[in-house]
Formats: C-alpha cells, sequence, structure tokens
C-alpha cells in the first residue's frame, strides 16, 4: 500500500452519515470487508445497523466504486469514526491504484461538493493522509489548494 488520498466529511448527524455512506456504498461494486471497532464483522451490515453499533470506529472496504468524471476506484476505504452523536466519514483511495492523480483530484473535489450539498455537510476537504494536515490538502470545502498534483 502507498500513499492514501483522503476525503473526510466532518460532524455528521447520524442521518446524514446513514444517507452519504448509504449513497457510496450505493455507487460501488459491494462490500468485501465490515470491520467493527477492531473486530471482522458480516460485510452485509447494514449500515444503520453499522451506526447503531459504534462507539468509536468501523470501517468498510469496497470492492471498487464508480466515480463520476473519473471512473472506477479499486478497493475504496470508508471510515466512519464517531465522537459522542456525530461521525466523520472519511473515504481512502490507495494513489498507487491510480493512473491519473489530477483526473482523480478533479473528480472528487466535484464528488465532495456534490455530497456536501446534497447531505448538508458543512465541514469537508480531502488531501494525503493525514487530510487533517492544511499543507497537503487538496481542497477545504470549495476551496482548492494549497497541494496540486502535477498534471500529467
Amino acid at each position: 500500500m502507498g500513499q492514501l488520498l483522503e476525503v473526510v466529511f466532518e460532524g455528521l448527524q447520524i442521518s446524514a452519515a446513514q444517507d452519504l455512506v448509504n449513497e457510496i456504498v450505493a455507487r460501488s461494486a459491494g462490500v468485501a470487508r465490515a470491520v467493527l471497532e477492531g473486530d471482522d464483522c458480516d460485510p452485509g451490515i447494514s449500515v444503520a445497523d453499522l451506526l447503531g453499533r459504534v462507539s468509536g470506529a468501523a470501517l468498510l472496504l469496497l470492492r471498487s466504486m464508480d466515480l463520476p468524471k473519473y471512473g472506477t476506484l479499486e478497493d475504496v476505504s470508508v471510515r466512519l469514526l464517531r465522537s459522542e452523536e456525530l461521525i466523520d466519514v472519511e473515504l481512502g483511495v490507495d494513489l498507487d491504484d491510480v493512473e491519473c492523480p489530477r483526473a482523480l483530484e478533479d473528480a472528487l473535489f466535484c464528488f465532495a461538493v456534490e455530497m456536501a450539498e446534497r447531505h448538508e455537510v458543512s465541514r469537508f476537504y480531502a488531501g494525503l493522509e493525514p487530510a487533517a494536515d492544511e499543507e497537503t490538502r487538496l481542497f477545504t470545502g470549495r476551496e482548492k489548494g494549497p497541494f496540486q498534483f502535477p498534471k500529467s
């Protein structure tokens, strides 16, 4: 596994997180693995059940995901982090699996803006792992940069 690219949707209410994750899973070829609090669980677990049971962290590994304006991403991770009654949803993509990072950057920006609008997410950003590092952010909300992949 190489460098990871993360897209983070922060501070969602449980219902908004459920809707967002359901939409992401619907764009995928299915869940290959599910992990709840560090233990494997049934990959067929519903998002509602997973969110109802998570007190710290859960992970869904998707076989692949269709990303508009890009194509198919392989082995996408969806991490759910719970803090009291709020959920952070983090998508992870291994850059070793990406032919054109700049095209992915542009497609993820459009995807994140669309998902944020549709699910009323006020805080979202993406960057190299850890995306919390503002110096390696591809975008924060609707503002791009400061990091940018070179044009291919």
